[in-house]
C-alpha cells in the first residue's frame, strides 16, 4: 500500500467509531496494517485478481439485495453505503498481502478486460480504500463536531505529509486549518439557511409525499362538503388490554391560521436518533409502565405518524430517519406501501413543545367572530386573555 502507516487503520476505526461496528473495524485495521511487519508475500497473478475483484461484485449485488428486502429504500442504500469498504475489503487485502504494487485498470471494469487498452494503467487501492472508509462513516450521519474534527485530521495526515518541501510544515498546517475552519462554516450555514426557510416559507414544503402536511393544512370551515362513502381501510389498530378506549390518535398540529389554511409557522423539526436497535426510536422519557399499541399503516412515502397521546417510545420502524416537531408531528423517511410500528406509551410529560404567547394571538380577520362568541358565553375573563393580532 502506498498510504502512510496506521493511516488505513486510523479511517477503519473512524468507520468504527461512527457506525458502532467495532469488532468489523479492529480486525480490518488489523488485516490492513498487519502486512507492514509480515514478510511473507503470495504471487496473484491478474486472473486471481479478477476472481476476487468478481466475488467482491456478487457480494455487493447479494448485500444490496437483502439490504432492499429487509429494509427498504433509501434505508438500504444507507446502509449499502457504510458497509461498502468491508464488501471491497478483500480485494484491498489481495493487494496488500500480495507482491504487487498495483493493479491493472481492468480488475475493476469488466469492460477493459474484454477491450484491453493499448497501454495497461496501474492503480494503488490504498487511497481509495481510505476515502471508501471515510465516505462510508459519513453514511452513518452522526452529527456533530467530533466527526468533522476526526474527518479533518485524517485527511490533514496524507496531505501534510505530501506536501511540496518548498512549504514549510507551519505554513501548509494553516492553510490546512484555515480550509477546515471555512468548511465547517459553510456547513453550519447551510444549515442554519434549512432551519430558516423551513420556519419562514413552510407553505413551499410538502410534507414529502405523506397524505398529511405537517407545515399546512387548507380547510373549508362553512362550507358544505360532500359525503364520501369509502370502503377503503386507512389504519388498523391493536392495543393492549391496559390502554383505555377510545384511542385519539394525533399526526399534526399548527399554529397560524390565515385565509383557511392553517400553517405550523414556528415548529421546527429536530432529528431524533435511534436507541438501542436502528428501528427504536425515543421521543421523551417515560415514567411507570408503558403501554403498547401497535399499528399497521400505508403511506406514499415520508408519512407523518399517527400516534396516541404521551407516545414516549417508538419500536419496530425501520427509517433512515425520523423528526419531530414542537406541535407534537413525527414524521419519518420511509418508503412508500404498507409498514408498521409499535407506539409505547407512558405516563409521563408530553413530547409537544411548552404553549408560546403566539398560541393567544388570533388573526385580525376573526378578531370580531371570536369576541362575539366571548361575549355571548359571557365571559370576561376569557375576552382579557386573548389579544389581536394586528
Amino acid at each position: 500500500m502506498n498510504t502512510p502507516p496506521f493511516l488505513l487503520a486510523a479511517a477503519a476505526l473512524f468507520w468504527g467509531t461512527q457506525t458502532g461496528n467495532w469488532p468489523v473495524a479492529a480486525a480490518s485495521a488489523a488485516l490492513l496494517e498487519a502486512p507492514r511487519y509480515v514478510v511473507r508475500r503470495w504471487q496473484l497473478e491478474s486472473a486471481e485478481f479478477n476472481r476476487v475483484a468478481d466475488f467482491c461484485t456478487v457480494l455487493l449485488f447479494a448485500i444490496a439485495a437483502y439490504l432492499y428486502f429487509t429494509f427498504g429504500n433509501p434505508r438500504a442504500v444507507t446502509l449499502l453505503f457504510q458497509w461498502m469498504p468491508v464488501i471491497v475489503l478483500p480485494l484491498v487485502l489481495a493487494q496488500a498481502w500480495s507482491t504487487a504494487r498495483a493493479l491493472d485498470l481492468s480488475v475493476l471494469f469488466w469492460s477493459l478486460r474484454r477491450n484491453p487498452m493499448r497501454q495497461a494503467l496501474k492503480v494503488n487501492l490504498g487511497y481509495p480504500a481510505f476515502a471508501l472508509w471515510l465516505l462510508a462513516a459519513s453514511a452513518a450521519n452522526r452529527q456533530g463536531a467530533a466527526f468533522y474534527l476526526g474527518l479533518t485530521l485524517l485527511i490533514a495526515w496524507p496531505l501534510l505529509r505530501a506536501r511540496p518541501r518548498s512549504y514549510a510544515l507551519p505554513l501548509a498546517a494553516g492553510l490546512l486549518l484555515a480550509a477546515a475552519l471555512a468548511g465547517y462554516g459553510g456547513q453550519v450555514g447551510l444549515h442554519r439557511l434549512q432551519q430558516w426557510l423551513e420556519a419562514a416559507a413552510p407553505e413551499w414544503l410538502a410534507g414529502g409525499g405523506a397524505r398529511t402536511n405537517p407545515y399546512r393544512s387548507t380547510t373549508d370551515i362553512g362550507a358544505i362538503g360532500e359525503l364520501k362513502l369509502s370502503q377503503r381501510i386507512l389504519l388498523r389498530v391493536e392495543a393492549d388490554p391496559a390502554v383505555g378506549a377510545p384511542i385519539l390518535l394525533h399526526r399534526a398540529s399548527y399554529d397560524d391560521y390565515v385565509g383557511g389554511t392553517w400553517v405550523a409557522r414556528n415548529a421546527r423539526f429536530e432529528q431524533i436518533s435511534p436507541f438501542g436497535k436502528a428501528s427504536n426510536w425515543r421521543l421523551t422519557e417515560a415514567r411507570g409502565p408503558l403501554m403498547r399499541v401497535t399499528l399497521h399503516d400505508a403511506s406514499d412515502g415520508n408519512p407523518v405518524l399517527s400516534l396516541p397521546a404521551n407516545t414516549a417510545r417508538i419500536e419496530g420502524l425501520a427509517a433512515s430517519e425520523m423528526k419531530m416537531n414542537a406541535l407534537g408531528a413525527v414524521q419519518v423517511e420511509h418508503k412508500p406501501g404498507f409498514f408498521s410500528y409499535r407506539a409505547q406509551i407512558g405516563s409521563g410529560g408530553s413530547a409537544y413543545g411548552a404553549p408560546v404567547p403566539r398560541d393567544l394571538s388570533i388573526p385580525k380577520a376573526e378578531a370580531a367572530a371570536v369576541a362575539q362568541i366571548a361575549n355571548e358565553l359571557g365571559s370576561p375573563r376569557c375576552r382579557r386573555r386573548w389579544r389581536w393580532r394586528k
